[in-house]
């Protein structure tokens, strides 16, 4: 299979390239927490890891593209702090079904992988 030694390669690259735009670059500054106080992160830190692990855990049973449809839209309002408009929600929607799409055709037909198929799909 051509998968694992394209991607190893490509994973390499990216390394490099992002180490070498990171050299010289000044650090960020770091805010100053009140001792005691909670990050407003944490929490969100919290439901990413929980989302995570349901996707990873049902991904088998349900199978990959219904999970992963539903895991990116859970992800997408866990990360977004504003109440998104209507219109904002819709284009969520069609971004994720076109991307899920997209990784599920990217697996299936042109690297060959088999995806969890699942109860659903």
């Amino acid at each position: 299979s051509i998968f694992p030694g394209t991607l190893s390669a490509a994973l390499i690259l990216l390394s490099i390239v992002l180490t070498a735009f990171q050299i010289g670059r000044p650090a960020a500054p770091r805010p100053t927490a009140v001792h005691g106080e909670v990050k407003p992160s944490a929490a969100r830190r919290f439901a990413i890891i929980v989302a995570m692990a349901l996707w990873a855990l049902w991904l088998p049973s349900i199978g990959f593209f219904v999970t992963s449809l539903v895991a990116f839209l859970v992800l997408t309002a866990i990360a977004t702090f504003d109440r998104p408009s209507p219109r904002a929600m819709a284009a969520y929607a069609v971004v994720a079904v076109v991307i899920v799409g997209a990784f599920q055709l990217l697996m299936d037909q042109a690297l060959g992988l088999r995806m969890p198929a699942g109860l659903l799909f």
